[in-house]
This record gives structure tokens, sequence and C-alpha cells, in this order.
């Protein structure tokens, strides 16, 4: 039986949740007992990512098939047909994918279901930048929480391969999450205006305290857990920042104004140099914080990959402001 669905529910009121307290000194980080175990895929290319979601396996199954659903926080719309060898169709400017307009997989080129178990499974095939790739859902009831990870496999990267570092599914899941347990999701990126855009310019609403974000943000040892090892971040005009990572990042601190915003520069590569600057602005039900990249970019590199590293940034820094989790420990 197929289902098919455009725009928003109906009657859907979205009140803001309530504060969440600071974690108490000390406390367990419920990741560390929440790891996944998967053995690496037989691919050429493949890229996963874990969510750990605070709902039943039968509530984030509506989420990931049902179309009423999916337009809330993967797509603008869609059509699925339950089955083996049904439909799975979704599209619009909030899928990551070869169309500007429609996304990954138009309602005129459907994606496969190529297996279906209920609440446990979802295995199907998604054409996208013209590789075919497979994308496998698995879900595992843990006390009250559902374990979510997600495979994609192909015989070659699609479009722009993030080598091990932020892909889409690392903005996706954290959405999805949020949509679950919130009923409204933190961030749904714009692919379409996101590549006609100028600068990058990202907002998403915390619901913890201004204090605790800019923790979070500033302070190394709490930067390290979220974002990578931080070697220095000295909160003045010309200090040090300097992360861990494979290629690029900061290098020195361009602007502070203590606990409301943080400048830095951002190397990509060995010449590109861009700036990034984070906002903080506590409003009546939440806290609003902004991260903005205004540019240049490298050469030949896709915008998409840019928005996507801070989007995955932005919705990390808001995981550990809020949860106090560390979301890259279960990764492995």
């Amino acid at each position: 039986m197929s289902s098919r669905s455009t725009g928003s529910l109906p009657g859907r009121r979205r009140m803001p949740p309530p504060r969440k307290a600071r974690p108490e000194a000390g406390m367990a980080d419920p990741v560390t007992w929440a790891r996944f175990h998967n053995p690496a895929p037989n691919a050429p290319w493949w890229v996963r990512r874990r969510e750990l979601i605070f709902a039943s396996p039968a509530r984030v199954w509506r989420a990931i098939t049902e179309p009423a659903e999916l337009v809330q926080w993967w797509c603008d719309s869609a059509e699925v047909d339950l089955r083996p060898h049904g439909a799975f169709e979704f599209g619009g400017p909030h899928v990551y994918g070869e169309s500007h307009l429609r996304g990954g997989c138009s309602l005129g080129h459907p994606c496969e279901i190529l297996e279906v178990e209920p609440e446990s499974s979802l295995k199907l095939r998604w054409p996208l930048f013209g590789v075919s790739t497979v994308v496998h859902w698995e879900l595992e009831n843990h006390m009250e929480a559902t374990r979510l990870t997600v495979t994609q496999t192909a015989e070659a990267a699609p479009g722009w391969d993030p080598g091990g570092g932020m892909d889409w599914w690392w903005v996706a899941l954290p959405t999805l999450r949020a949509y679950v347990e919130k009923g409204i999701p933190e961030l749904r990126l714009d692919y379409a205006a996101l590549r006609a855009s100028e600068r990058i310019r990202l907002e998403s609403r915390f619901t913890t305290f201004p204090w605790v974000i800019w923790s979070k943000l500033t302070t190394p040892s709490e930067v390290g857990r979220w974002w990578a090892p931080c070697s220095a971040l000295e909160l003045r005009v010309g200090g040090a920042f300097r992360l861990d990572l494979k290629e690029g990042g900061p290098s020195s601190v361009l602007g502070v104004n203590e606990g409301s915003s943080f400048t830095h520069d951002w190397r990509w590569g060995e010449t590109t140099v861009s700036q990034v600057t984070w906002t903080i602005e506590e409003m009546d039900e939440d806290v609003l914080v902004r991260v903005e990249d205004k540019g240049p970019w490298p050469p030949g590199m896709p915008r998409d990959a840019c928005g996507i590293r801070w989007a995955a940034t932005l919705l990390l820094l808001q995981q550990m402001s809020e949860r106090g989790l560390t979301p890259r420990e279960h990764q492995d």
C-alpha cells in the first residue's frame, strides 16, 4: 500500500521544549554505554552514521517510512510503497542530491526498496549524482531508546567524498532525532539556497543556558570532546586557535565578545582562508545560535560540502550543550 504527502502536518502545534538542567559533575555519558558495533561494509565506498534516539523503534520507524513524517524532517514531498521492490520517492530543496530543486531522488526517478523488516531494518537503492547507492537503516531497541545506524555504500563516491569526515548523514540524523524527540527539527539545510548563497549562514535554537553554550564553544577541553582535540584556544584577538584535524582548520582568533560572539579564521587547505563567526543570542524561550562562514572557499569545492561541515558542527555543539553527549564517541 502506498501513501503520499507534501507540506506540513495540519494542526501540529509546535511548543518549545523545556529548558534542560546542566548535567551534574561526574554524571555518566549515556552514549558511552550505547556504543554500536557493526563491521565495516564490503564496498569500495561507504559512509556510516549512528544516532541514539530517546524514543521507541516503532516511533522512529514511522518517522523514516511514513510520508507525512518524512516531509517534517527529511524532504518536501514523499511517496512510499512499503514493500520489497516498492517505490520510496522523495524530493525537494531540503534533500541532498543532484537536482537543485527536487533532491537526489526526484519523483520521476524513484528509489527502490530492497528489503523491509518492520521496526528493524529498511534497505533501499538511492541513485545519487548518477551513482547507484544502497542505504541501509538499522533500528535496535535499547531500553527506552533506539539505536539507529545508517550505512550508505556504492562502487564510487557520489558527488564529493567526505573522506571519513562529516557527510550529509551528520545533518540528517540529528535532525531526525530532534524531530522525533521534540517534535521540531533543529536544522533543515536548504541545499538549493545554499548553492546560490554568497555566504554560509546557519542557525539553530538551543534549549539550554547561554553560558553553557559559551563554555562548550570556547573551553579547549570541552571543544575537544565534541569537535576535535583542541591544542590551543586563547580568547583574545590574535590568540591561537588550533584543532587537531586531518586538514585545514583554525589558526587564530579574530574577535571576541565575551559570552555572545566568537570569530576565528578557517583554513581550507593550503591557501584558502575564510572568516567564521559564532553568535549566541538569548531569546524568550530558548537561545539562538548562529554560525556564519563568509568565505572564500577552495575553488572546485562544492558549496554542499562547506554547508554540511558547518551544519554538522553546529548540531554537534547543540547536542553537547543540551544533553552533555559526545556524539563522536559512539561512531566507531
